[in-house]
């Protein structure tokens, strides 16, 4: 044996590394399996073994490539993989190196499908699994001429997810309000972008379960409805009231309901599963109300949030910082500062004051200047 033809581990590993990276059959592949051992890093790598019933394979998901996903894996998932196949150099060990993962559709099968399409964000997913939540918004291209993506166009619009990634170089615009739909196009890319994008399935072979707010028309309803049938081609659909749907969540059939949105609050009595329309408390009162009052909270020391993307700043800090208080005069004048950072690298300060003060026009809509009673008077 001659020394010269000795090597180390580092060089063994790189060989190896070199070779496999040649095998153009190894650089883009598709694969399925099922996920298992699934981590998500503290830098947000994702870490996971993909698996059949034979053989399985380390995997990671780099950050970089993780904005692309419109929900998070989990353990049990059936799942289609693209990636390449190279070498961890540490242990010399085989991985997956996956660059985008995609639910597993069964062409055959038919699916029951949920859709529930909220003002501030939307839910979806097939019934029995853990829903994929992305924002309810369209972007815009600000700057059409100087946007190009990977396949070297422009798209006329983003949705969800890939609007939200895109904020910057887009005009958001939010399709709902006040639990209405004002802008149909947008919301029709909505759906289009569930079937086509989220849950990439057949719509002909869904069965859907359509989730609208109590007190919706029924001419509204039936034209959800039509929408999916005639443009989507649905197999079937079952149009639920929210309420009631929190109600049987909670394991029962009898309740009150207080459902808090982003535009609109209802208080609702549910008997044996049933609801009577004329009981229904429907108050134009919401979280985008918080906003608005956290908004005039700041500006009385000086702070004036002007940024194009102030609603989502302003919906960061209310859902991370802001608490309701049993004692307000108590609570209020606490010490406890927080300090967020701005899109523009300017920080804010967050007091006890904002914080405890700002979900108080839920209870008190005067606070805004409206001429109705809150949650608790109605």
């Amino acid at each position: 044996m001659s020394k010269n033809n000795i090597m180390t581990v580092s060089e063994l590993s790189v060989l190896i590394k070199d070779t496999l990276d040649d095998k153009k059959e190894l650089s883009s592949l598709w694969i399925r399996g099922e996920i298992s051992n699934f981590k998500k890093h503290a830098a947000g790598h994702l870490y996971f073994s993909l698996k059949d019933d034979k053989s399985s394979i380390r995997s990671v998901m780099f950050k970089s490539r993780t904005w692309s996903l419109n929900f998070l894996p989990r353990d049990g998932m059936d799942c289609l993989v693209r990636g390449y196949v190279s070498v961890y150099p540490r242990d010399i060990s085989v991985q997956l190196y996956v660059e985008e993962i995609l639910p597993a559709v069964d062409e055959k099968k038919e699916y029951t499908v949920i859709i529930d399409i909220g003002e501030s964000h939307t839910k979806v997913g097939f019934a029995g699994e853990e829903p994929i939540v992305f924002p309810t918004i369209v972007g815009k291209p600000k700057y059409k001429n100087l946007m190009q993506d990977v396949a070297g166009s422009v798209k006329e619009a983003y949705v969800g997810t890939d609007a939200d990634n895109m904020r910057g170089v887009l005009k958001i615009e939010y399709p709902i309000s006040r639990g209405a739909v004002y802008n149909w196009e947008d919301y029709f890319l909505l759906l289009s972008n569930i079937f086509n994008n989220i849950l990439r399935v057949d719509s002909s072979k869904c069965h859907v379960i359509y989730v609208v707010h109590p007190l919706t028309p029924y001419d509204t309803a039936r034209y959800y409805a039509d929408v999916l049938f005639t443009t989507h081609r649905v197999k079937s659909v079952l149009v639920v009231n929210s309420v009631a749907l929190s109600c049987f969540s909670a394991g029962t059939t009898t309740g009150l309901t207080v459902e808090i949105g982003e535009g609109l609050t209802f208080i609702a009595p549910i008997m044996n599963g049933q609801l009577y329309d004329p009981s229904i408390i429907k108050l134009p009162l919401g979280n985008v109300d918080i906003n608005e009052y956290m908004k005039t909270l700041f500006s009385h020391y000086g702070v004036f949030l002007n940024y194009s993307g102030q609603r989502e700043i302003l919906r960061q800090i209310r859902e991370n910082h802001c608490k309701v208080s049993l004692n307000l005069a108590q609570d209020a004048v606490g010490q406890t500062v927080t300090e967020y950072n701005l899109p523009d690298g300017d920080s804010i300060q967050i007091n006890d004051y904002e914080r405890y003060n700002a979900p108080e026009v839920l209870f008190n809509p005067s606070l805004l200047g409206y001429q109705f009673a809150g949650i608790p008077d109605s």
